[in-house]
């Protein structure tokens, strides 16, 4: 088993604009001990395309040496609202292919 970290933890940081998706990864990469990290796609930078920055991400990890513990599509299938379902259903196909 691997200690990781995800980057959910960083949420009030990211959210306040104090930190960045790639803040968070150098900060688990060099002042942890931890072994993998999980990305949330919540967190991919807007504006941005998703695989480019995946492809940073991977090559930012690969140089802390850090894995991915695993990819964390933002998604929420069990809304009763049944257009933010299907909308959550076809990001999440999207963001797979």
């Amino acid at each position: 088993m691997q200690a990781g970290v995800s980057c959910y933890c960083f949420n009030a940081l990211f959210l306040s604009g104090d930190m960045t998706l790639p803040d968070a990864i150098d900060f688990v990469g060099t002042k942890t001990e931890a072994e993998c990290f999980e990305p949330l796609t919540r967190f991919w930078a807007e504006g941005r395309d998703v695989n480019e920055q995946a492809v940073e991400v991977k090559a930012q990890l690969d140089a802390l040496g850090l894995t991915v513990s695993c990819y964390t599509l933002d998604s929420n299938f069990g809304t009763p609202d049944d257009e933010k379902r299907q909308q959550s259903i076809a990001t999440s196909i999207e963001r797979l292919e």
